[in-house]
């Protein structure tokens, strides 16, 4: 109800175009436009009508999975038509679906199901979420890839007997080669999803080849991706070197309580000195952009510069943490109709959603939550594949006893508390570190879908503990006290 509420929304509802449209926009011809003429785009509203006008350019085109919707959009159309922007959303809600029919026709776990129908609603109940689907951001691709790829390894993890090569294909498969060719900054956790599963599959059921093709996949993604979008492509050699700006100058070298020895730590010189602090979008360095040296640093210097000043990590972690509340880009608007941000319906959906929840938080409580997802991830993911080592009669492939049962429980909860820190972790790391401050919510936006899954991991182990105390209590014997006087 909610997300076709905001899909289907008139006027419309949707994140504004800042610019970045145009990267899909070059692959596709598809354009943001107004009256029929392609226009300059703006905070202020997001605009529904796109123009098919067939103008690409392979040097500004970033090839993502999440132009395959504007591909099918555009399909009932001419060169020279104009459509509607919620026709994108439109395919975007229609893979959603199929995805969710698979998941409900594969798994059979009433735990893991509930475990994701928690997630589902966290996410796509988000008033921070429903928004990318009426646009051409590529971060409606990463949610609902980071969805069906945790799910699906945390299904691996639950089911009681080894479910066949044809369900784990179909369930993990799509969900991770799609998280794979989302967005270039998600690319390298789909390998890690990968690497995961093939390791559950080995420590449960001895699936050295299919973990080993699965080690093959997670090699063979990033290659394509880079493949795909060359570096010596324009608009891939605009992106590294802002990355790399707002990297280095706006988020670690502010930290660095030896500035100097930084610089030499990353190889720059002593002259970029005066750009620290600085990001890309300083205004008055359009131009002028100060350490053109900046192109040549590599990140690969970044562990060696932590290991000396920790600070260089910690600070700039720690602003990460903080800088996702809001997670949603506060200067894009949503409504078309500016006015609609006031109406009740949407008031509500906003207060109703998980990232409202998150901010209303105080701050040390939402910093203690914080760290104990991604603390727990850090514990977990070794922690649930120890789990899947263990083996004894309740293990036993042909059937799934009681005994059985406990122990996927168990492992469901520690997968799910260990992808889902893992995964916060992940996208704060690669966002401050891939590209500073800059856009951090709407970079960072997988981390909304870790928190998702490490609060169901935490609300079904708390359930398991109660119903194991529960039980315990019931099977005790009472106290003598307690006990009824014969009857005579």
């Amino acid at each position: 109800m909610k997300i076709a509420a905001v899909i289907f929304a008139s006027p419309m509802v949707g994140y504004a175009n800042n610019y970045d449209f145009v990267r899909s926009s070059e692959c596709t011809g598809v354009w943001s436009s107004a009256n029929g003429a392609v226009a300059i785009p703006h905070h202020r509203a997001p605009r529904a009508e796109l123009l098919y006008d067939g103008r690409t350019d392979a040097e500004g085109c970033m090839v993502s999975f999440d132009n395959l919707f504007v591909r099918l959009a555009r399909l009932p159309h001419a060169v020279g038509d104009t459509f509607d922007l919620r026709e994108v959303g439109a395919w975007k809600l229609a893979l959603l679906v199929a995805g969710v029919a698979v998941l409900l026709a594969v798994v059979r776990q009433s735990a893991v199901l509930l475990a994701c129908a928690v997630v589902f609603g966290l996410v796509f109940g988000d008033m921070s979420v429903l928004p990318y689907f009426n646009s051409m951001y590529a971060e409606f691709s990463v949610v609902g890839s980071l969805f069906f790829a945790m799910a699906a390894c945390a299904w691996l993890c639950a089911v009681p007997q080894w479910p066949g090569l044809g369900r784990v294909a179909l369930l993990l498969g799509p969900g991770v080669v799609w998280l794979g060719f989302s967005k270039q900054q998600y690319g390298f956790f789909a390998s890690a999803l990968l690497v995961y599963a093939g390791l559950v599959l080995v420590a449960r059921w001895r699936r050295w080849r299919l973990a080993g093709a699965l080690a093959v996949l997670a090699l063979a993604m990033p290659l394509s991706f880079a493949a795909l979008n060359p570096s010596d492509r324009v608009v891939m050699q605009s992106i590294a070197k802002a990355n790399k700006f707002n990297t280095f100058f706006w988020a670690v070298l502010p930290a660095a309580s030896d500035k100097d020895a930084a610089l030499q730590t990353l190889r720059l010189p002593a002259s970029c000195r005066g750009a620290i602090g600085l990001s890309w979008f300083t205004p008055g360095l359009e131009d002028h952009k100060p350490c053109p040296e900046i192109v040549q640093a590599s990140r690969r210097r970044l562990p060696l510069l932590f290991a000396q000043d920790a600070a260089t990590f910690l600070v700039p972690m720690r602003h990460a943490v903080a800088s996702t509340r809001p997670l949603y880009p506060v200067y894009l608007a949503w409504f078309e109709r500016p006015g609609d941000a006031q109406r009740g319906k949407y008031v509500l959906m906003r207060e109703t959603s998980f990232s409202r929840w998150v901010e209303r938080l105080p701050d040390r409580a939402y910093g203690g939550a914080a760290l104990l997802l991604m603390g727990l991830g850090v514990v977990m993911v070794p922690g649930s594949l120890l789990l899947c080592l263990r083996r004894g009669a309740g293990d036993n492939p042909g059937r799934a006893d009681v005994a059985s049962r406990d122990r996927s429980g168990l492992r469901l909860v520690a997968c799910l508390l260990g992808l889902g820190g893992m995964a916060i972790v992940y996208s704060l790391a690669s966002s401050v570190f891939g590209d500073g401050y800059a856009d951090f919510p709407k970079h960072a936006v997988g981390a909304l879908v870790g928190a998702a899954f490490g609060l169901a991991g935490l609300v079904l182990g708390c359930a398991a503990l109660c119903s194991r105390g529960t039980a315990a209590l019931r099977q005790s014997p009472a106290p003598p006290a307690a006990r009824a006087a014969p009857c005579r």
